[in-house]
């Protein structure tokens, strides 16, 4: 049942390949602007280089910068779709976010590729890392799922997902790595950063890939992982209890 959700969502790749090549697009204009300006105030390397390409494609992949498919339908009266399927609610709607989430990430697979070619071939980074950088990769999108779920169930209550995305975006870039790479920041500023779940979002699985992260930052994630997940579905199911459906 939970893969045929994820697969949907993926389905969805074939169905919008003109959306799909502009967004390649907007990605690689992205990245070339954010390159040229960390590179006017620092000097070139390819650590920087690669933290680029991976932390822009994993950012508009993750459901941090993204709004859940369950907080469009709250208003107009079809969240009631949810409840209806005889499975776990909450369950459902972060297998459907997560399936949203690879579907971004495929879309802008060319430069994590490309990312990890460098790793290889200029940073001499052993293939060991780089499949742990991918397990990496994948907890850290099932962790932005679930904080995303966690927020935005608040708009059971408030009705108004726009300002939880504001606000989400905002946090998420700056304490994840998007905004402004760790390797360029304050040693003090990324202690604190890492340790909240956002930078194992970005941050944490680029690290396999410059030398910053390690296996023990693996078994991390999956403690962040359970964590979220229940504090999530707590949130989830109380503030569903404060719902108020318009039409349908």
């Amino acid at each position: 049942m939970f893969i045929e959700i994820i697969k949907l969502q993926l389905d969805k790749l074939k169905m919008y390949k003109n959306s799909v090549y502009l967004n390649l697009f907007f990605l690689a204009i992205t990245i070339f602007v954010e390159f040229s300006v960390f590179s006017i105030f620092n000097e070139f390397t390819n650590d920087l280089l690669v933290y680029i390409l991976i932390s822009t494609s994993i950012f508009q992949a993750s459901m941090t910068t993204l709004i859940p498919e369950f907080c469009k339908t709250i208003k107009k009266g079809e969240i009631s779709k949810y409840y209806i399927r005889p499975i776990d609610m909450f369950l459902y709607i972060c297998m459907e976010d997560f399936g949203e989430s690879l579907k971004r990430l495929i879309q802008g697979i060319t430069f994590i590729l490309l990312g990890i070619l460098i790793s290889l071939f200029f940073n001499k980074v052993n293939i060991y890392f780089v499949l742990l950088f991918l397990i990496s990769l994948i907890l850290g999108l099932i962790i932005a799922v679930l904080i995303s779920e966690m927020v935005y169930s608040f708009a059971f209550v408030i009705h108004n997902y726009n300002s939880l995305k504001a606000i989400l975006t905002c946090i998420s870039s700056l304490f994840s790595g998007a905004l402004i790479p760790f390797i360029l920041l304050p040693n003090a500023f990324v202690e604190i950063a890492q340790i909240t779940p956002f930078a194992f979002v970005i941050d944490i699985p680029i690290g396999f890939l410059i030398g910053t992260s390690s296996i023990g930052d693996l078994s991390l994630q999956i403690l962040w992982i359970i964590i979220l997940y229940l504090i999530g579905k707590c949130f989830f199911l109380n503030n569903t209890k404060k719902i108020q459906i318009y039409g349908g």
